[in-house]
């Protein structure tokens, strides 16, 4: 579900995922020529790499200003896309 949220959006979009999903983001991207070819295989070669890096946002995250704008727009584009049949937590 993540990918494709991501892949929708430009590269310069700040979207901060919920933790389990930056963790396994983060692992899929540690073998590098796996996620490459997957990459290639399902989004035509765009690269989507996490941005801001190393970010993610918990349920009850006490946000810092930087982050809140971000962190309650990808919470909202997640709800847009995928209603309440998904959640993001």
């Amino acid at each position: 579900f993540w990918l494709p949220l991501v892949h929708s959006k430009p590269s310069t979009e700040l979207l901060i995922p919920p933790p389990d999903v930056a963790w396994l983001w983060h692992c899929h991207r540690l073998a590098p020529k796996d996620y490459h070819a997957y990459m290639d295989e399902m989004y035509g070669g765009r690269i989507l790499e996490a941005n801001p890096p190393f970010s993610f946002q918990e349920q009850e995250d006490e946000l810092d200003v930087d982050r809140l704008k971000p962190a309650e727009k990808t919470r909202h584009l997640w709800k847009e896309l995928y209603g309440e049949t998904e959640p993001f937590f």
